[in-house]
């Protein structure tokens, strides 16, 4: 099997900044903490596709409640390959937990975003059952798979990306024929990961990815920001929502 990426973990200063924004504040030493525990997604077995993510901290979902986790991590991979994020599928089964966007894409040029290629991952639990989701910390949530892709053969797209989420969109993509790329930054992100292929292995790769039959199209995970005040963080505890904000629901 091809070796074509690499996962990492997003620096300390981007996670510290990403958390805040998504629970609010929270005590430095704390966020040092969950940081220093965050495991780089990983097979459980030789014969996997998926790698697994996973949580940060200990997360409970109940029956039609959303959650945005910042996993902190980042995936490095080939030009001409795309990493799919799925739910699990034992807790898609037992609890229809499934992603907001059914399924997330993080393209190779997502790495090289001003937010670090730093991937979100939002779930929401749709079950009909009553049932709640309970994840300890580090717990498998979510898996995502290497898939290789193919281009039409009159694409001209030039364009980079700048930003995380929704950056595809015009005011956040540059157009390269109006700046110079910094071409130095992408090769040492890279490292030996850059494909570094003749004409020939291009022609074979474009015949090959002719043929898939399945081409995931997406958008990557980044986060946004919910209703204001729904989801709180507690010192050693885990991401559930608040008192306040159930009991307003209730009285709905």
């Amino acid at each position: 099997m091809e070796r074509i990426a690499k996962f990492h973990k997003v620096s300390y200063e981007q996670f510290e900044g990403d958390w805040k924004d998504t629970f609010g504040p929270i005590e430095t030493e704390e966020i040092k903490r969950i940081y220093e525990g965050i495991r780089l997604p990983a097979r459980a077995t030789a014969g996997s596709a998926g790698y697994d993510f996973y949580t940060p901290v200990a997360v409970t979902i109940r029956p039609g409640e959303i959650v945005k986790i910042p996993t902190g991590i980042r995936a490095e991979m080939n030009e001409g390959w795309v990493l799919a994020v799925f739910p699990r599928s034992s807790l898609g089964f037992k609890y229809r937990l499934q992603l907001n966007n059914t399924v997330g894409i993080i393209d190779s040029d997502y790495f090289f975003s001003d937010n670090e290629g730093h991937i979100f991952i939002k779930l929401t639990n749709d079950t009909k059952e009553d049932k709640t989701v309970e994840l300890s910390e580090g717990a498998g949530f979510a898996q995502g798979i290497f898939f290789p892709f193919g281009i039409t053969e009159d694409d001209d797209c030039s364009e980079q990306r700048n930003g995380g989420f929704g950056s595809t969109d015009s005011k956040e993509v540059s157009n390269m024929g109006n700046r110079p790329v910094n071409r130095s930054r992408r090769s040492a992100g890279r490292g030996r990961y850059s494909s570094g292929r003749s004409r020939s292995s291009t022609l074979r790769r474009r015949r090959r990815n002719r043929r898939l039959k399945n081409v995931l199209i997406g958008l990557c995970c980044y986060p946004f920001s919910g209703p204001s005040g729904i989801w709180r963080w507690k010192t050693g505890g885990k991401i559930c929502r608040s008192r306040k904000d159930t009991a307003e629901k209730r009285g709905n």
